[in-house]
């Protein structure tokens, strides 16, 4: 497996695994530490709190409306860094505009590019100018 299956792999768990943040789907879905942790990058210290959620009354946990607002309504590390995840836009305008921009550099005319310099090609073009997005001046 290449740089970019194992990447694109990491990617369908991480999205996978996520589900669980939602009450709703505890009941369905693995939501043991040992089968979360990793791909949802939890820090060691958030074990007790992530294994008090899994264990959540399934009544309270069926009732959840909205699962932004039962995060934010949490003040905890726990809730943080669930926050953080699902602050993590899956699809936007930008994204959009960044695969067809990608588009143009893979192309036929390209193949004799290596996939290397070509991924590399792309990722700068979709990317431009990074630090002067970024910078406060």
């Amino acid at each position: 497996m290449d740089f970019m299956e194992t990447k694109h792999a990491k990617m369908l768990d991480f999205f996978h695994h996520l589900s669980v943040v939602d009450p709703r789907n505890l009941a369905t879905h693995v939501s043991t530490w040992a089968e979360v942790s990793e791909p949802l990058h939890m820090p060691p210290e958030l074990r007790d709190e992530w294994e008090t959620y899994a264990t959540m009354d399934p009544v309270k946990a069926k009732s959840v409306q909205d699962v932004e607002a039962f995060w934010h309504a949490q003040d905890t590390p726990l809730a943080l860094h669930i926050q953080q995840l699902l602050d993590v836009p899956t699809a936007s305008d930008a994204v959009e505009c960044s695969f067809s921009k990608a588009g143009v550099l893979d192309t036929k005319q390209r193949t004799s590019t290596r996939p290397q310099l070509r991924k590399a090609c792309i990722m700068l073009f979709c990317n431009g100018d990074v630090a002067g997005r970024f910078s406060h001046s």
